[in-house]
């Protein structure tokens, strides 16, 4: 059985108890666009959540999972 894994607010992978139990594993991470679009370009939580998806991002594609 696939299982979603639903990014959220802890981008974490070393620890992630879905990740330890094996299988399939479907993970995701949704832009809020909604928030995001209300955002300056320049604003420091903006770059933080794109660097830390692309850090989890290639932390998945590590585990073969992209």
């Amino acid at each position: 059985m696939k299982r979603i894994l639903w990014f959220r607010r802890d981008l974490r992978v070393h620890d992630n108890p879905l990740l330890s139990l094996g299988g399939e594993v479907l993970p995701i991470f949704i832009y809020d666009t909604d928030i995001l679009e209300l955002l300056s370009k320049n604003d420091k939580r903006v770059s933080f959540i794109f660097f830390y998806v692309q850090k989890l991002k290639s932390s998945l594609q590590k585990l073969g999972l992209d």
